[in-house]
């Protein structure tokens, strides 16, 4: 893909390529259970 990309008024021509290998989309962490409280 060909774009043409502008930056303070300068005008540049990129080519993007598309790979198959994606960085893998890390997982959103869990938080840790909370103990429940000792009942008295």
């Amino acid at each position: 893909m060909n774009y043409n990309v502008t930056v303070n008024g300068k005008v540049y021509s990129v080519t993007v390529e598309k790979t198959g290998a994606a960085a893998p989309v890390a997982a959103a962490p869990v938080a840790a259970p909370v103990a429940a409280a000792p009942v008295a």
